[in-house]
Order: structure tokens, then C-alpha cells, then sequence
């Protein structure tokens, strides 16, 4: 037998965590054990019956197994029996708000989803899925800010709708909202069609989340934005709110706080709770500029997102026992797309309003769009053994892009994951034996 390449170990007051990031599975030993195990191994000698869990969780493989070939094989097959289609649909690149950080600063925000885009959209998107074997899909409506065109989203949801069924496709509807609009007439129409999803961001409490997340008059939003969370969460419209908290050195202090007032406001079993990372968008943008001054770098990441883990946790907010940046997304998806309101389509989220990332045009008949996934990064992953690849799978496009000047390279942060996550597993699984 041999270690997997796939596993995190974490020593601690002889104890050793070992976590399978393939499977998440976890097995605590006792350095004493764990030396046993590696002499057994290194010795090539048999695993007895009190160390099966580690085969049983493939943190022991057969020493025959290629797990280099093995992933490889695993993700093409993952790939081509892809039936899901998902399709971001933005109906403006406007925004009602006006804050400091946003990755789509710089790019045109008066580009609105009219009637015409509209059609040619639904007759691409129809030419899209002839022919492909899909049986299930989820639809995104973002930014933008999806409710300053909510014309457009009244239209376009029957119509995708029809779509879906005319194929006996079952589908979701997702929407990402600053959250300040959609009010219960909206979120009543969003629960007409299959809404499960709500991605909403608030920066804190009212004297923080107000400073930074301002109306484009001026506004505040707070109070507002909490009322139309309340209204879905009391009324059921969804099961849960996916609730992000952009954390920077200019909001952290108050970021506990705001954690304390979610717990006491709202039933945390409906709240899926995210701590967001703002990170550099392209060229000389405002955004960047407040990156460079609030931001917080990768290398200080443990010092700042472990405490706001910590509090989140004893809160009783169920959080993810592993930190990390990105993974699989759209991008690196076959049936998986961004259709912008201009007609322009993409696929990088983040590309959005950028004429370099444009990969297509509604009144077009192109539906060979490109794959980002590029398994040859994985193949230079998976040479130098890093474990956090069936993870990060290689990390970000768009922060490659920005780092190298493209995006066909790794975005690899492993320092920082193994600084971050080792903290994270001893104060979940170690620190309270």
C-alpha cells in the first residue's frame, strides 16, 4: 500500500489529522499510530485490520495505482457525461449601487437586455441545446443588478420556462442581487419558477454595510436590503439565503458584530453563510485602488479569516471545514455559459464587459464555445502531488489572467491554503478533543 497524494495532514499535540480532499473524508491518529502506519508502508508490509478506515477512505491506496492517470480519467468522464446545462443571464451591466470593490469597475454599465437581444438570446439558447442530451439546468439571473431591468427578468423567466419543459428539463432558478430591489412582489415571481438560490451581500452592520454598499445617489441600504431578506426567509419563498460578507481592513472590526445580529435576527439553519475575499479586477480601475488600500493579501488571510471563522462557528453557523478560493465554475464547464445584455457571450463571469474574454454573439449560430479547463495544468498539479487539486481545481482563470497576462496557467495559492486550513482543521477537530 501507499499515502494517497490526496490528503491533508495536520500535526498537533500528537495527534495527526489526515483529511482526503476526493472524498472529505477525515481520520484523526495518534502520532504513535500514524508512525506505525508509515513504517507498515514504507516497508511494504501488510495493514492490519485496525488501520481498514484508511483503506476503506483511500488515504491508502494499492501501490500499482496511477492516481495521476486514474484523475485524469475520472475528470474526462466527469466531463463528458456533463447533462446539467447552466446559463448566466444578465439583464443590465447597471447597477443601482455604488460600491468601492466591485470586479466589474471599468467595464460599460448602461448595456440593458431589450426585446430584441432578448429574442435572439431564447433563439440561441434554443440552438444551443438541440441535440444535446441535458436533463437538467440552472438558470442564473445576475449583473450587473438584475432589478434595475426587472422588465427583462419578468419576460425572460416564462420563456425559459418554456424552454426547459418543451425538453423535459428540470431546472432551478438562481438570482444575484444587491438585494436593495427585490422586494416580495419579485421574489414572489422568482418562487413561480423553480427559485433556489439567492445570493445576497451585506458588509456588515448598519454604521459599516452603509459606508460601503451606498445607493449611486448616495443612499443608504441597510435596512431595506434586511426587510427583503426577512420577507423570503419568514415566507419561505427558498430554503435558504446564501449570504456573503465582503471582508476587508476597512470593515473586519465590524464583521463579529454583524454575525452577532444575524444569529439573533434570523433562523441560522436558513442562512448559508460566506465570508468574501476582494480581490484586483483588470487595469487602473477605482476598484484597485481600494483593493490596494483596504485589501487584505493572500499572505495575511489566516491572521484575518480565522477569527471571523471562529465566531461564525460558535455562533452555530454551519461552515465549510475547508478554506478555499475557487474551484470548478462556468468557465471550465462544457454546457455552460454567460450571456451578457449586450448579446456578448462568455465564458469567465469575471470577463464580463471585457472585449478579450468575448467568446461569442447571440445572433450567432456558434455553440462550439471553449473550455477553460485545460487538463494539462492539472497534469503539472497532480506532478508536483499538491493535494488541494480535486479543490482548486488549478485555481482561478481570471486571476491567472491577471497575474500572467493569461489565463491558460495555474493560480496556485497552496502556501496559503496549507497556512489557513491547518489552523482551520486543529480548531474544528484537534483543539477540542
Amino acid at each position: 500500500m501507499k499515502w494517497s497524494v490526496f490528503i491533508i495532514r495536520v500535526f498537533e499535540k500528537g495527534e495527526v489529522l489526515l483529511f482526503n480532499t476526493k472524498n472529505s473524508s477525515i481520520v484523526i491518529l495518534s502520532e504513535k499510530e500514524y508512525q506505525e502506519v508509515n513504517t507498515l508502508v514504507d516497508k511494504g508490509l501488510k495493514i492490519p485490520s485496525n488501520f481498514q478506515e484508511l483503506i476503506n477512505n483511500d488515504f491508502l491506496i494499492e501501490k500499482a495505482t496511477d492516481e495521476k492517470k486514474e484523475f485524469l480519467k475520472e475528470l474526462d468522464k466527469c466531463m463528458k457525461n456533463n447533462k446539467h446545462f447552466t446559463v448566466h443571464i444578465l439583464p443590465t451591466t447597471a447597477c443601482n449601487f455604488n460600491c468601492p470593490y466591485c470586479y466589474q469597475s471599468g467595464i460599460e454599465r448602461d448595456f440593458f437586455l431589450n426585446d430584441e437581444i432578448l429574442k435572439k438570446t431564447i433563439k440561441y439558447i434554443k440552438g444551443y441545446l438541440k441535440g444535446k442530451d441535458i436533463t437538467e439546468a440552472t438558470l442564473v439571473i445576475h449583473g450587473g443588478e438584475p432589478t434595475v431591468n426587472w422588465s427583462s427578468v419578468v419576460k425572460l423567466l416564462p420563456m425559459m420556462d418554456k424552454i426547459f419543459k418543451e425538453r423535459n428539463i428540470k431546472y432551478r432558478t438562481q438570482i444575484v442581487s444587491n438585494g436593495y430591489n427585490l422586494t416580495p412582489e419579485k421574489a414572489d415571481l422568482l418562487s413561480k419558477y423553480n427559485w433556489q438560490r439567492f445570493q445576497v451581500t451585506v458588509d456588515g452592520p448598519p454604521e459599516s454595510h452603509n459606508k460601503r454598499r451606498v445607493l449611486r445617489n448616495g443612499g443608504e441600504t441597510f435596512d431595506r436590503i434586511i426587510e427583503n431578506i426577512r420577507y423570503v426567509i419568514d415566507n419561505k419563498k427558498i430554503e435558504k439565503v446564501s449570504l456573503r460578507i465582503n471582508y476587508d481592513k476597512g470593515n473586519i472590526d465590524k464583521i463579529p458584530e454583524f454575525l452577532e445580529y444575524i444569529a439573533r435576527n434570523f433562523d441560522r439553519d436558513r442562512i448559508i453563510l460566506s465570508l468574501g475575499f476582494i480581490s484586483k479586477t483588470v487595469d487602473d480601475t477605482d476598484a484597485n485602488k481600494y483593493v490596494s488600500e483596504y485589501g487584505i493579501k493572500k499572505s495575511e488571510m489566516t491572521k484575518y479569516y480565522l477569527p471571523l471563522f471562529k465566531k461564525a462557528v460558535e455562533l452555530g453557523f454551519k461552515m465549510s471545514n475547508l478554506f478555499m478560493f475557487t474551484g470548478m465554475c462556468t468557465s471550465k464547464l462544457d454546457n455552460a455559459l454567460v450571456i451578457s445584455s449586450n448579446g456578448d457571450i462568455f465564458k469567465c463571469l469575471s470577463g464580463v464587459g471585457r472585449d478579450e474574454f468575448v467568446e461569442g454573439k447571440v445572433d450567432s449560430e456558434r455553440y462550439d464555445l471553449p473550455n477553460y479547463l485545460y487538463p494539462e495544468l492539472y497534469e503539472q498539479c497532480l506532478d508536483k502531488g499538491c493535494p488541494y487539486l480535486p479543490l482548486c481545481h488549478t485555481g482561478c482563470r481570471f486571476e491567472s489572467y491577471l497575474k500572467n497576462g493569461e489565463m491558460k496557467q495555474i493560480d496556485c495559492n497552496k502556501e496559503v491554503l496549507d497556512s489557513v486550513n491547518e489552523e482551520l482543521l486543529k480548531y474544528l477537530y484537534l483543539s477540542k478533543n
